[in-house]
This record gives C-alpha cells, structure tokens and sequence, in this order.
C-alpha cells in the first residue's frame, strides 16, 4: 500500500514565522526608542539654558555684598566643630544644632537684599529656573557652602548647608573659573534637575564664589511624556494584536503536540520504571515535523531509561558518600582535636589568602588577637596534664564566645589567635576589655575551684597598610602586646 503523502512543514519554517511576529513587535519598540533619543537633544537646550541662567546671575550679582555675606558663614563655618553634609548620616537633631549657628544671617537686612534680587531673577525666568543660590567652595574639604538661597523658606538651603562636591565637578579645584557647567542629579534630597555654577569675581578678578541655577528635570520630561504616551497606546495596541496571533499560532502548531508528549513524559513513574516501561508506546504525533520525529525517538530510547537511571542512582549514591567523607576529612584535617577550635594548619591556610589580597592590594580591614594561657606549664606539674587540657578548652570556650563572629585558632601549645574583620573588628577594643573582664572575673570567682580558674594574656594589632605587608608584620604586634600583657599581669599576681 503506497504512503500517503502530507504536507510536512519543519519547526525552523515554523520559527521563521514566529520570529517574523516578534521582529514586528522589536521594530514598534525600536521605533518608541528613537522618539525617546530626541530627548536627548531637549536636555541639552536645558543645560544650555541653565547655563546662561547662572552666568548671567553671577555678572549681576554685587560681589562685595556677596564677600561681606560669605565672610559672614565662613567664619561661623570654620569655628563649627562639626561640620556635617546633606549626604553624611547624621541625626535630625545634630543637623538642626548645626544649622542654628547660622540662623541670624537670614534676619540680616543684606541678606534679605540678596535673596530678594535672586528671586526676582527668578521670577523672571519663572518658566525656567526651578531656584538660585549663591555658594562658596571649601576646597580642603571639597565641599561647598550656601550663602543664599533663593527658594521659600521651608525649601530653601539655610546659609551655612553643606553639599560635597561631586566627583566630576573636582576640575574645579585646579581651576575655580571653570564652575560648574551643567550637568543632571537625582537625588532623594533635591529631586531630578540640571544644575549649573558660574564664577562670581571680586573687583581683583579672583573666583569668590558661584551663582548657581537649578531646573527640574520633570518640566523637560512632561512635555515628552506627552508625546511618548501616543505613540506608546499606538504599539501597545499592535502589540496585544500580534501577539494574540502569535499565541493562537504557537498553541495550535507547538503546543498541543508538545502537550501530548509532555504528558506521557509525565505519567513516566521513576520509582516503578517497570510498571511505566512502554508509556510512550501508544503516542502518536502527527504533525510531520520535528516534533513527530521526536516522538518516534523517546519511544526508541524509552527501553534504555531504566538501565540509564539504575547507573546514575549508584553513581549518586557513590559520589555523596565520596562527598562526604571529603568534608569530614577536611574538617578533621583543619580542627584542634582538643578544643575544637581550628587548628595551625587552617591558620596557615587563611593567613596566606590573607596576603594574597594584601599583595593584590585588595586591603580590607583586619586585626589579630593573640592570646596565652598562663601558667601551663605549672598547673600540668601540679595537677596533671588532664586539668591542664581543660583549662585550654575552658580558655578555648571563652575567647570563642568573646569573639562570636571571627575564627578563632589554636596555632601553639598554649597560644590561641583570632583574625577579627567585620562587626568584631569594629568592636575590637570593647572585646578585648571584655574578654579581661572575664578572665578578671573568672579568677576572682571563688566558687570555682583554683585548679580549674584560667589566667590568661592578649594583645590585639591592627592592620596598617601603610606599613605592614604581610599579616605576619600584625601578628608580631600583637604577640608583643600580648607580652606586654603577660609581664603586667605576672607583676600583680
């Protein structure tokens, strides 16, 4: 009997079909991209516009008002004993203390002259400027400092605020007649704006200060917004349209054979394989393309998947157990078998990574705590070696529950050390008077018995990167100061 022939379409013709339905959505969306880069060209007609708002608020800005004025916050500013910015992470409370040093100026009738001149500038350009305001740079610390403020009272930055200079304003340091040309922030504080600082000169023709425009961003971006949104409605409605064609397409040429094969696939019991072996005897796909010669291949192969899964659940099996006793061999291998700590050689192993970063120049902060059992020695001689090995682990206990977040390693007889980073090394000197007021109290307990009361020293060093270039180099601090330690310690006994 001769085969009936069937039109066979394969899944690449398929897929050529549905990319041809998904690169008419990619040139909608290209299409909303381009409109989008004109945008482009309106923020640059406001950085221009900025730029011409500050340049000429500083020719006509009287620069000895401006001088007396700045003289003023400048005095106040370098006596303040803080000096706190906009963006360092201080309290309310502080902020406001600081700001109270200056809050006479804004009751000044020059001040008052001021502000009102840049207000009516900005009222002039009420289309444009979103504020003005008159600054001065502080460059040791490479900050600036607001004389005046043009904006309301509850919006306006007091004479004395502090706002860091941003990193690509730094030219400015080199070179005060550069100002700041425009350029676009968004911050929590100040909103979205394009800002730009123009040099105010003094009658000797030196930068004392600068006249400084902001404009809102959002004005620039609702005039564009307005004109996306059409074209945007415009490709969301193509896009529902083709991609409702799309999916109809997909379900009836992909899915609904994939549906058949998945479901036979999922009936496949693999903890009864026996029992499911010939599920996808009875499949039959008829799309006469990839699809059904995938359906002819599982059933081919669908007699080795028990075979295949046996060997892979011993391999597993096998491979866990390999696991297994690896980590526990690494665990022995770097774990002080009497106090559990761990042990010289994993001391070794994190002191060398640690070099490895410092030679990297990957510096992060770090410090070691040294610590020595005293007395060892005697109290093996006087009481035996077994008390003396729960002294190590009592003294073991203690520096661990000190010192909660760092590794803490047994790398001598009786010595102990600590590597302290993170929330340890920020608290190191508070740990260090801890830990000794433990061990105080633990020899001052007399309801513990003297053989089992622990006397011991620690010193703690701290990185420097300037001049220590291995941690050795802060490891011998602190075994000195851990000496140091044991001396004052033995001479009050």
């Amino acid at each position: 009997m001769k085969k009936e022939k069937h039109f066979r379409m394969s899944i690449r013709t398929k897929g050529i079909i549905m990319i041809f339905a998904f690169a008419l959505v990619i040139i909608m969306t290209s299409m909303t991209y381009f409109s989008l880069v004109t945008s482009d060209n309106n923020t640059e007609h406001y950085k221009t516009i900025t730029n011409n708002l500050a340049s000429t608020t500083a020719s006509v800005i009287d620069p000895d008002e401006f001088n007396t004025l700045k003289e003023e916050v400048d005095v106040i500013y370098q006596a303040s004993p803080t000096k706190p910015t906009s963006e360092d992470d201080v309290s309310e409370e502080e902020m406001n203390q600081y700001v109270a040093q200056f809050e006479h100026i804004k009751s000044e009738p020059l001040f008052i002259k001021v502000r009102d001149f840049l207000r009516k500038i900005e009222s002039s350009n009420d289309e444009y400027a979103d504020c003005l305001y008159l600054i001065y740079l502080d460059k040791p610390n490479k900050d600036f400092i607001y004389v005046v403020d043009s904006a309301p009272e509850e919006d306006a930055c007091p004479p004395g605020w502090i706002d860091p200079l941003y990193d690509f304003n730094s030219k400015v340091l080199d070179d005060p007649t550069i100002g700041f040309p425009a350029y676009i922030t968004k911050t929590e504080s100040y909103g979205y704006l394009v800002t730009s600082g123009a040099p105010i000169y003094d009658s000797s023709n030196e930068v004392i200060g600068y006249a400084c425009c902001d404009i809102s961003m959002d004005i620039v971006r609702k005039t564009q917004a307005n004109s996306i949104m059409t074209l945007f409605m415009f490709l969301m409605i193509s896009l529902v349209v083709v991609s409702t064609i799309g999916a109809i397409t997909i379900h009836f040429v992909f899915m609904k054979p994939i549906q058949r094969i998945a479901k036979v696939a999922n009936s496949y019991d693999s903890n009864n394989v026996d029992a499911t072996h010939e599920v996808f005897k009875e499949l039959e796909v008829k799309t006469n393309d990839e699809l059904s010669d995938l359906a002819e291949s599982l059933k081919k192969i669908e007699s080795d998947v028990k075979h295949h899964i046996e060997e892979i659940t011993i391999k597993n099996k096998e491979l866990a157990l390999s696991q297994n006793k690896t980590k526990r061999m690494k665990e022995l291998a770097n774990s002080d078998g009497l106090t559990g700590v761990r042990n010289k050689i994993a001391w070794n192993s994190d002191v060398a990574k640690q070099n490895k970063q410092i030679k990297q120049h990957k510096d992060s902060d770090f410090a070691i705590v040294m610590v020595d059992l005293n007395y060892l020695k005697e109290t093996n001689d006087k009481y035996g070696h077994d008390t003396g090995d729960i002294s190590l682990k009592k003294l073991a206990k203690l520096i661990c529950n000190v010192y909660a977040h760092s590794p803490v390693y047994r790398i001598g007889g009786d010595e102990f050390a600590v590597i302290l980073k993170g929330e340890d090394y920020t608290n190191r000197v508070h740990l260090e008077d801890s830990f000794k007021t433990k061990i105080a109290a633990n020899l001052a307990d007399k309801t513990i018995i003297e053989k089992h009361r622990i006397s011991a020293a620690i010193g703690t060093a701290t990185y420097d990167k300037e001049k220590d270039r291995r941690v050795e180099d802060v490891f011998k601090r602190a075994d000195k100061l851990m000496y140091t330690c044991k001396k004052e310690m033995k001479s009050r006994k």
